[in-house]
């Protein structure tokens, strides 16, 4: 009896992991396509106009329906079918793009269709999101769930390397309506995986229940459970301040590069230098598995990567800013992965649709105010200062170097150290660095039974 047990609990595993790697490859796919087209946006809003805020104001209008509609696709990802939450993303998103290409192939394209196209991508986009991801602990069982998560982690790079490659092939030959295209086709083979899917739904928890169907109140309960595990909490909190210093600060790379090195191929050799070191660091994660206590490799990882913006904003070569960038990935990848596991076994699994929503909004909603920040710090502030005598003849200056390059490498430096003192602090917890061990942990595939022992 316990051989047949064991049997059937292995088949069960091996299922729900040939179904996890079947979505992730499709939804792979799928982000190829997406990149394509916003990359391809990209060069044709640039030569229908010249200008530069149009590019950064389509990547608000992409992030404004993640923060602001995170929460209830969380709760929606937690009370229904989540395999036609992900459909009804990819069909919804692929909708709204073909809107875009009878714009564009009519000749009645305007600005304002591209950026209401972008808020209906992203919106369906956000729904998509969290049913994927608290769909990983239902498929995966835990002991295999930092491979699955560093395949997540690989795909983003992997996607953008290709897609990058791929555009710039494509672009001149069949312009931004075939690229569109292809990015359709990218939809339809998602949403054909999906359909041969099954994904199964997480058993009902007491706080589940005790909410019943009311929307502001299952959100709340996401709230709270993370307010009442308190380190998780902190380590949201942690989180957020991350993105707010590092995420925000790389929002001046393109100029940064630019200006450290008066190239313009350059930035491209070291976005595909970041992409790579995504790729390793993941295949690396996923290979080790990190150290005993999971939150050690989160906090390693992130220390790794402050260190490596801080000396990305310091006077280098191209070589060495290459090998900042390509550790700093190594390290995002890394935290990213270990981070997502974590919370995995220790959130039930009708509630990690609406955790990792409230995490998601966390992590992006600070990241807006340092967009408003890091510009004007750099230019109105770092750049003059660093024109000045005593930047340009004293240590500053051979640190750091002159004008705009030592003003924005001192961004870097800054939100590198701010960013390293809120890490240690929280580093320093007691309860963050035992938090494996004390909070609760839900550890199994949802339908495989536990193995047999004896």
């Amino acid at each position: 009896m316990q051989t047949t047990d064991l049997s059937t609990n292995n088949a069960l595993i091996q299922r729900g992991t040939r179904i996890f790697y079947a979505l992730a490859a499709a939804q792979t796919i799928s982000q190829i396509g997406s990149n394509m087209s916003f990359l391809a946006v990209g060069i044709y809003l640039y030569q229908q106009t010249g200008q530069a805020t149009p590019l950064v104001t389509l990547s608000m209008f992409l992030l404004l329906p993640r923060i602001l509609a995170g929460g209830v696709a969380g709760v929606l990802a937690d009370r229904y079918d989540r395999r036609m939450l992900m459909i009804t993303g990819d069909i919804g998103a692929a909708i709204g793009l073909l809107g875009l290409v009878i714009s564009v192939s009519s000749g009645n394209f305007q600005i304002w269709h591209v950026y209401a196209t972008a808020m209906w991508q992203a919106l369906f986009s956000t729904l998509q999101r969290p049913a994927f991801e608290a769909s990983v602990s239902q498929l995966v069982p835990d002991a295999l769930r930092h491979r699955a998560n560093a395949v997540l982690q690989m795909s983003g790079p992997a996607a953008l390397l290709l897609s990058s490659a791929l555009t710039g092939l494509l672009y001149t030959t069949i312009g931004v309506s075939g690229i569109f295209m292809i990015d359709l086709v990218t939809f339809l083979i998602a949403v054909a995986t999906t359909l041969l899917v099954h994904i199964p739904a997480p058993p009902r928890s007491e706080s589940t229940e005790q909410t019943g169907w009311n929307l502001l109140k299952e959100w709340g309960a996401g709230i709270q459970f993370l307010w009442s595990r308190r380190p998780l909490f902190v380590t949201m909190v942690q989180v957020a301040l991350f993105g707010l210093f590092i995420s925000s600060s790389f929002a001046l790379m393109t100029p940064y590069v630019l200006a450290r090195t008066g190239s313009e191929p350059m930035i491209g050799v070291l976005n595909a230098i970041l992409s790579v070191g995504g790729v390793v660091g993941a295949v690396l994660i996923g290979g080790w598995g990190g150290f005993k206590r999971r939150i050690d490799t989160i906090m390693t990882a992130m220390i790794l990567v402050i260190v490596a913006t801080i000396l990305f904003g310091t006077n280098q070569p191209p070589i060495i800013m290459g090998a900042t960038l390509f550790i700093a990935m190594m390290g995002v990848a890394g935290a990213n992965t270990i981070w997502m596991t974590l919370v995995q076994s220790k959130i039930p699994g009708d509630m990690q649709g609406r955790v990792f929503a409230i995490i998601t909004q966390s992590a992006m909603v600070l990241t807006p105010l340092g967009y408003l920040l890091v510009g004007p710090l750099a230019d109105q502030v770092l750049t003059p200062l660093a024109s000045s005598p005593t930047w340009t003849e004293g240590a500053p200056g051979r640190l750091l170097g002159v004008g705009a390059a030592g003003g924005m490498g001192a961004v870097f430096t800054i939100s590198g150290g701010m960013a390293l003192i809120a890490t240690l602090i929280t580093y320093t917890l007691p309860s963050v660095r035992r938090m494996e061990a004390r909070l609760p942990t839900y550890n199994s595939a949802a339908d495989v039974p536990p193995t047999p022992q004896g």
